[in-house]
């Protein structure tokens, strides 16, 4: 029997890194009695007979909402198990949706069983045959962009591409694509993979019916106008939040970072544009510019994205005739700030102007 936890979600609510090599029934980690008791004790007790606690992954877990990586007794299978209130697991429709069309898809990984612990709680579980798994985050994204961009963005690309396939009308809109819900794997020593997971904030969106139904649990940091706003929700909106990762990855932080919830919704429904002057590459330039448009209508998708990695002189044209800023080729620095352009400048200059006017 297949498991289901949303590798997503369990990677995507805590940070971590695993490693291990694939286990066989003999050779299931020994633990001292008192240790065996304290961890199952940390699973609802519906489930202390079916699975061994190898590692708590989520710190504070308890029964009713928690993460661990676990053994499954029947089959010896490593697995990476959630408990959460219902509500918190990817909804019935989205899954079987994706089961049916997109399950041999290795761009994404889909959780394999849910079920039922309580009236109030279920749970996911979701197989991990990989030697080493992380979620981007963790990963180091920005210190590893230079090394991984191009691969992330085109697999990232094949996910999209693939939930947002219309299947008689209907697709999926994931909703919440950030960091932490992209699953990096590789078998020991080789490289490493990405895939989209966590869809517990995925909408199924049929093109006949309307008002769409709203995502419950977004990110805002990540979301774009239209979810934030009340728009028409588009394969674009997913597209927005790759942008955001993009651009997080290319500046070392994201460009909220120090905005609180409020701010960060106001931002992204107001008049925001990204400060893409810091980003010294022409091409990840363009990515950026083209993604992040405020307009779904105007944002690059599928399409762009394709041709963006395929190095087409039109598509990195088109994205750089949205950059509003002149971009220096040198940078100057303020600070040990790197700055690239005028509006950089002006922005460096008023968050450090005590040092500056000196």
């Amino acid at each position: 029997m297949h498991v289901s936890v949303q590798a997503a979600d369990v990677l995507s609510t805590r940070r971590f890194a695993l490693s291990w090599s694939p286990v066989r029934c003999a050779a299931l980690p020994r633990l001292n009695p008192g240790e065996a008791v304290r961890r199952s004790h940390m699973l609802p007790a519906t489930l202390v007979s079916r699975f061994q606690v190898l590692r708590e992954l989520r710190p504070g877990s308890s029964p009713a909402q928690g993460v661990w990586l676990v053994v499954d007794r029947v089959n010896a299978r490593r697995c990476v198990l959630k408990c959460a209130p219902h509500r918190g697991l990817v909804a019935a429709p989205v899954l079987a949706h994706l089961r049916a069309h997109c399950a041999d898809d290795g761009s994404l990984l889909l959780p394999q069983e849910q079920g039922v612990v309580d009236a109030d709680c279920g749970f996911e579980l979701t197989d991990t045959a990989f030697d080493e798994l992380s979620d981007l985050q963790t990963l180091g994204m920005s210190s590893l962009w230079p090394t991984i961009g191009t691969r992330v963005v085109r697999q990232l690309g094949d996910a999209l591409a693939a939930i947002h396939e219309p299947r008689g009308g209907v697709w999926v809109l994931h909703g919440d694509v950030k960091p932490s819900n992209v699953i990096a794997t590789r078998a020991r020593g080789g490289e490493w993979n990405f895939h989209l997971a966590d869809f517990d904030a995925a909408l199924l969106i049929d093109a006949h019916a309307t008002p769409h139904q709203r995502a419950a649990r977004v990110t805002p940091r990540y979301a774009s106008p239209e979810i934030l706003g009340g728009g028409q929700l588009e394969p674009g909106a997913d597209y927005w939040s790759l942008g955001m990762l993009v651009i997080e990855a290319l500046l070392g932080a994201h460009p909220f970072e120090h905005m609180s919830e409020v701010q960060q919704r106001s931002a992204v429904v107001g008049a925001w544009q990204a400060d893409t002057g810091r980003i010294e590459s022409n091409e990840w330039r363009a990515l950026a510019c083209g993604l992040l448009r405020s307009d779904w209508q105007l944002r690059w998708g599928r399409t762009e994205v394709a041709g963006w990695l395929r190095g087409e002189p039109a598509v990195m044209s088109e994205g750089l005739r949205s950059a509003k800023e002149s971009v220096a080729t040198v940078p100057f620095h303020v600070t040990g700030i790197p700055v690239y352009s005028a509006e950089s400048l002006a922005r460096v200059a008023l968050r450090h102007w005590q040092v500056v006017s000196r």
